[in-house]
């Protein structure tokens, strides 16, 4: 029983160190993202609210990355 409560309580303390620096590398992209604007541009859209931002149609795909776009204003 001991070594399992070691177990779990290391496996709690690891768990949690990934976490914390996830969360910093991502305050960290929040940061840079509204320094450049793009976080303004985030909007809320559809039933979910999933976030959507909107795109210059006229800029069009590119060659091997057709899924990304650019955003309206860049």
């Amino acid at each position: 029983m001991l070594l399992n409560w070691i177990a779990n309580t290391g496996r709690l303390w690891w768990d949690s160190s990934a976490i914390g620096a996830a969360e910093a590398q991502l305050q960290a992209a929040y940061g840079e993202w509204t320094r450049v604007g793009t976080l303004a541009k985030l909007e809320r859209c559809g039933p979910k609210g999933r976030p959507c931002i909107r795109v210059d149609e006229r800029a069009g795909a590119f060659e091997n990355r057709a899924e990304y776009r650019v955003i309206l204003g860049y």
